[in-house]
């Protein structure tokens, strides 16, 4: 690459990271709207994506295996979750200690949490807040599922009373 393609590209890539750090100014803002919308509807619902396709950053795997046959990949990775936060109901990541298990033909995933990692979205880093961002309609999803979900128990156990 010339000198010229090299000061062309840096540049351009000065101009898209002003871009960005404009762009990611308001990235508070669509999770204090978010936030504010669900804590509004006042569901009273803690609710985690817990599936390895919502992992949020995780880092690059570590392979093992202790067992003949059976390989585990090991990584770090946070959790989108919507949770009471002290005392007010907040969007939230938490670290998790993530395996994943392949032996006789079976995958397993199981994402440990770590303890007292849980905090606000808002305070994450830059790529975490972005890639949460992408997953708010499945969380939204998944809670309003949660919600139909206690509300069809709920009626239920009324009848049983009736």
């Amino acid at each position: 690459m010339t000198e010229v393609e090299t000061s062309l590209l840096l540049n351009k890539f000065k101009q898209t990271a002003a871009e960005l750090n404009q762009a990611s100014n308001e990235i508070n803002s669509i999770i204090s709207s978010y936030e504010a919308q669900l804590a509004e509807a006042n569901a009273g619902v803690e609710h985690w994506l817990e599936s390895e396709s919502d992992a949020l950053c995780p880092s690059t795997p570590d392979e093992s295996s202790n067992e003949p046959g059976v390989l585990v990949e090991t990584h770090k990775a946070h959790q989108l979750g919507f949770a009471k936060l002290n005392v007010f109901w907040k969007l939230v990541i938490r670290q998790v200690n993530a395996e994943r298990r392949h032996y006789a033909g079976i995958d397993e995933y199981i994402a440990r949490p770590i303890e007292g990692s849980m905090s606000e979205l808002s305070k994450a880093s830059r790529e975490i807040r972005i890639a949460a961002l992408g997953k708010f309609p499945n969380l939204i999803e998944e809670m309003h599922r949660e919600a139909v979900s206690a509300l069809e128990t709920i009626t239920r156990a009324k009848r049983l009373v009736r």
